[in-house]
């Protein structure tokens, strides 16, 4: 299991958006796998409202990716 943060947020076109995945610590370390929804939205409307409303009309694009998880976190360094 992971923890991704932000769950929800806008991304404007041409933007980007860092991503915080972290495992939840666990004995099973295995290949997993990351789906990001994407709906269009209008003006400014808060991201998890776009969902919620249009989670019985539209269906989202999504991308999906693998993940892998370590256990070495010596070599991974956060940057600001």
């Amino acid at each position: 299991m992971y923890r991704v943060t932000p769950v929800y947020a806008t991304v404007e076109p041409g933007q980007s958006l860092p991503l915080h995945i972290a495992r939840i610590t666990s004995d099973l370390i295995k290949r997993d796998r990351l789906c990001v929804n994407i709906l269009e939205a209008d003006g400014n409307k808060e991201a998890r409202e776009i969902f919620k409303k249009n989670a019985n009309t539209r269906a989202p694009a999504s991308i999906n990716m693998a993940l892998e998880a370590t256990n070495d976190n010596q070599n991974h360094h956060h940057q600001e």
